[in-house]
């Protein structure tokens, strides 16, 4: 036994595969520098990423507290995110239910595995992710790692969004110290340049640690509720005064119970922001509603081929109308999620049809053959959209199968494929 341990140890290991060291308690602050082209003269602004770590689990990994700040005196983002020793990382589901959080992925990217890569993580909420394409092992023992942001297909052809840069990993340490990148688009004079630099590592108690963990689920819950409401259709007045208050109480006891935190000081600014137009939103809603069981115009329109439809031709079936146009980036990102509707429901007795209301044709002709939708557009205008109940996009109106309106979602949601089918399936009976 000891001459075959001696062998073992007489022949060189093999180095360990860098990983983060995500500890409890570790915060990491970074300090950020970006330069934004617009076409004129470049713009800089200077902010700030933190990273705290707030606990692990196994099966897990880290969970990550992130709170982003930019120096426009707005308050700070906050995001809370799954990231696993090798920078795998997925978004909790609270951040999904708020469709809301921050999430600075340069800042974690996937290291390096078996194989030749590329080496790909975690998606954001918008589907974005970031493909570490080659490592190199520098003097000081730094790890540089080159990578590429990859986008949703959609975005990648409409607007020809695309972005690479670098970042210094430590491997002693078990985090990122540095990272440059730049992004843009093709389809627009746009591009941002950005330098992230870590100023400090830190570490706090368990008690600040569990405070913090405690007062951002607090928080992101808050807001889940609130963004919440794109689907949420009230009954009465009485009901929209209650909702109201309710929303204004989370954020109020959110507040309170956090006292002296940056999270109690985002509460307040983020309910003196809504307030104004939260009662606007939700009589919104409210009129909406009212058009549930009402006959839905019978509109003739063409397609983006020049061939004329009627609604009216469609009576026994189902009918999902998506209103959208080019430059609508959440109608960009909501289509992914809408062929996946589309599938799951296909077989049944059910009409999907994009409503586009781009002015000019060749618009609504690129966008359909970059997003390449398994069903076709109509091409129609603003004023037939709010003759269906539309004022923001996308919007997807629902009919039954005698014309009715029978549902509606305000805006792209997280769950969006989950949503349409939960409000298709019943009216197929």
């Amino acid at each position: 036994m000891s001459l075959i341990l001696t062998l073992v140890l007489a022949f060189p290991q093999a180095p360990a595969a860098p990983a983060y060291k995500w500890e409890p308690g570790l915060e990491l602050t970074y300090r950020v520098e970006t330069e934004l082209h617009y076409g004129g003269k470049p713009m800089t602004r200077k902010g700030e990423i933190s990273l705290f770590v707030l606990g692990k689990e196994p099966g897990k990994g880290a969970l990550v507290g992130v709170t982003t700040r930019d120096a426009s005196g707005r308050g700070p983002r906050f995001g809370l995110l799954w990231v696993t020793q090798a920078g795998k990382f997925r978004l909790h589901h609270l951040v999904r239910r708020a469709w809301w959080g921050a999430c600075p992925l340069e800042v974690f990217p996937p290291l390096p595995g078996k194989g030749k890569g590329p080496w790909t993580g975690g998606k954001d909420l918008f589907g974005a992710s970031l493909a570490v394409t080659g490592a190199e092992k520098e003097k000081d023992g730094k790890l540089l790692l080159s990578f590429r942001f990859v986008y949703p297909e959609g975005e990648r052809k409409v607007y020809g969004r695309k972005g690479e840069g670098k970042a210094w990993f430590d491997p002693a340490e078990g985090y990122v110290t540095k990272v440059s990148y730049e992004r843009g688009m093709d389809r627009f004079p746009r591009s941002v340049r950005a330098r992230i630099t870590l100023s400090q590592a830190s570490r706090r108690s368990a008690g600040q640690t569990a405070s913090f963990r405690s007062s951002l689920e607090d928080y992101l819950a808050a807001q889940a509720a609130f963004y919440g409401l794109g689907s949420w259709l009230p009954r009465d007045e009485k009901e929209v005064a209650a909702k109201v208050k309710e929303i204004e109480a989370l954020f109020e006891g959110v507040a309170a119970r956090h006292e002296g935190t940056p999270v109690a000081v985002e509460a307040r600014s983020f309910l003196d922001q809504v307030k104004p137009t939260l009662s606007g939103r939700l009589e919104e809603a409210k009129r909406i509603r009212g058009l549930l069981g009402k006959k839905a115009p019978d509109v003739v329109l063409p397609d983006l081929e020049g061939k004329k439809h009627a609604l009216s031709d469609l009576k026994g079936k189902v009918v999902v109308l998506d209103f959208w146009y080019r430059g609508c980036g959440w109608c960009t990102r909501a289509v992914p999620m809408v062929k996946e509707a589309f599938a799951r429901l296909a077989g049944k007795p059910v009409v999907f049809l994009g409503m586009n209301v781009d002015r000019r044709l060749e618009d609504a002709l690129f966008a359909e053959k970059a997003l390449e939708p398994p069903y076709p557009s109509l091409h129609t205008d603003r004023k037939t959209a709010k003759q269906f109940g539309v004022r923001g996009y996308p919007t997807f109106v629902i009919l039954d199968k005698e014309g009715r309106f029978a549902g509606f979602q305000v805006g792209w949601a997280p769950d969006l494929a989950d949503i349409l089918v939960k409000k298709v399936t019943p009216l197929l009976k």
